[in-house]
């Protein structure tokens, strides 16, 4: 009988060791720890729920080369390098492209505090190839360098399908066997996206369902952002724009009412899924706004395989112009 006693006590005190472990990943609003969002890059794990300027510390710590995709620009913890001159892709070893907002100024205004959260949206890329890869969560792995592998479908049948997008007599049900064939948990596909992309949108870390953000009335969603000051249709008006182009129309400050009307139907349509995931992003950051939740990520996989993760943070570092700084051309502030 004794020993019987001894066995529950040690399987209760087993039972209530495995729960204390599990609370580790419940919301710090209740006192306990929150679970990391991670990414793993080159066989390091980095936690992306840091600021950006700490994450880029990280990855300078394991020798990890970081650049700004748009400038040229070697990036530090601490800013942008004086010193760097254009960035050379010769040299071997790994690599993390920034795309992030500049602040021209000395001081950071009162819009510029207000509106935090977007003047310091940053996105990172993650380029996989046979030395190097990436995997995040547990179904997008750089070990995969096409698109068409993240799906439960042939490649034929995967290029058959994705074609269909672009009739309107066969483009819902292509999207509806994308979405059901598609493996990695809580992505959907997105045609308009550069050349197409997998995305899909986590607050706080956590993963939106993103049929509950479908846009039905295009023009008054791109409305409703301009005058909340939101931009989180950064891709699709490039997108228009490119489209735009190649029908001759060259104006590119138009109003998105105009720049909607030059797309055809199929096009039209095309949009809507990123619109989508674009309103989860927009609610995300109202959210933030709020003080509701803290960070707003949409996490994509393009054509060639590569991850993109574009952050929004409640209190997110700005990187702001200082020309007086003898280092650094920019800082984060």
């Amino acid at each position: 009988m004794r020993r019987m006693c001894k066995m529950i006590c040690a399987i209760l005190v087993l039972v209530l060791s495995i729960s204390l472990v599990g609370c580790g990943a419940e919301d710090k609003k209740k006192g306990k720890k929150v679970a990391p969002f991670e990414v793993t890059y080159g066989g390091t794990t980095y936690d992306l729920s840091m600021d950006l300027p700490e994450l880029i510390g990280k990855f300078e710590e394991n020798d990890v080369y970081v650049y700004d995709v748009l400038r040229f620009e070697r990036l530090g913890k601490n800013g942008v390098y004086k010193k760097a001159s254009g960035i050379d892709f010769t040299q071997p070893g790994l690599r993390v492209g920034v795309a992030s907002e500049t602040y021209l100024g000395e001081e950071l205004t009162d819009e510029v505090e207000a509106n935090r959260i977007m003047y310091s949206a940053s996105s990172l890329s993650f380029k996989a190839d046979e030395k190097y890869s990436f995997s995040f969560g547990k179904d997008v792995s750089g070990d995969i360098r096409s698109l068409s592998g993240y799906f439960n479908l042939d490649e034929n049948t995967y290029d058959d399908t994705v074609a269909k997008l672009y009739s309107l007599d066969t483009a819902d049900e292509a999207r509806e066997t994308l979405d059901k064939a598609c493996k990695a948990e809580g992505f959907l596909y997105s045609p308009f996206w550069r050349r197409g992309c997998i995305a899909a949108v986590y607050f706080d870390g956590k993963l939106v369902d993103l049929s509950k953000y479908t846009v039905e009335d295009i023009p008054a969603f791109a409305k409703k952002c301009r005058e909340d000051k939101i931009n989180t249709c950064g891709e699709a008006v490039s997108t228009i724009a490119r489209l735009r182009y190649a029908q001759g129309i060259t104006e590119w400050e138009v109003e998105w009412e105009k720049m909607l009307d030059s797309l055809t139907q199929v096009e039209y349509k095309c949009l809507e899924r990123e619109l989508t995931i674009a309103n989860a992003a927009y609610e995300g950051i109202k959210k933030a706004k709020k003080g509701e939740i803290q960070s707003v990520y949409v996490v994509r996989v393009d054509t060639s395989g590569v991850l993109h993760i574009e952050m929004y943070r409640k209190n997110g570092k700005v990187l702001v112009l200082t020309p007086e700084d003898e280092e650094y051309i920019k800082s984060w502030r």
